[in-house]
């Protein structure tokens, strides 16, 4: 399968959402993270895997979707940020899904509001699919704020 214009598709909230599969590093069933201390309320927890500590972000509160409790059915993402890897849960994951050039439209001519988070926006079984790349979505995070040596950081909300 050709990585080019292949996307990892999923849901939050009856939406559909994609991800470039080449910041995709893997994808687990949904497990509980704790949140301890205080943090940026983006920031669900710490997800540890290989003795690797990850950051999960909460992706509804991003994209201003309502919040809820994360439940066994859920996914775990792990994706490769310029910033190192973190981590965010989604709904239901649709499947990885290659497009041709013409099937994909830039978000800008069509939602300039968006052009801010959202890179490009394809259609999937007739539904509006959003593709993000993380550097857009989480441009204005400084994950530093909150992660150093693989360690929560008190820090304010």
């Amino acid at each position: 399968m050709d990585k080019e214009n292949t996307f990892l598709i999923f849901t939050l909230d009856g939406h559909y959402f994609a991800l470039d599969i080449a910041e995709v590093v893997r994808v687990y069933p949904a497990v509980a993270v704790d949140r301890p201390g205080e943090g940026p309320a983006i920031l669900c927890g710490l997800f540890t895997v290989a003795g690797k500590n990850i950051p999960v972000l909460d992706l509804r509160y991003r994209l201003h979707l309502p919040a809820r409790e994360v439940t066994p059915d859920d996914a775990l993402v792990v994706a490769l940020s310029q910033e190192g890897e973190l981590a965010f849960f989604v709904d239901t994951i649709i499947g990885v899904r290659s497009f041709v050039e013409g099937e994909l439209r830039e978000s800008g001519s069509i939602y300039p509001e968006m052009a801010e988070y959202v890179s490009l926006i394809t259609e999937v079984d007739g539904h509006t699919v959003w593709i993000y790349t993380l550097d857009l979505l989480f441009a204005d995070q400084d994950f530093s704020a909150f992660i150093k040596d693989g360690e929560f950081q008190e820090c304010e909300s």
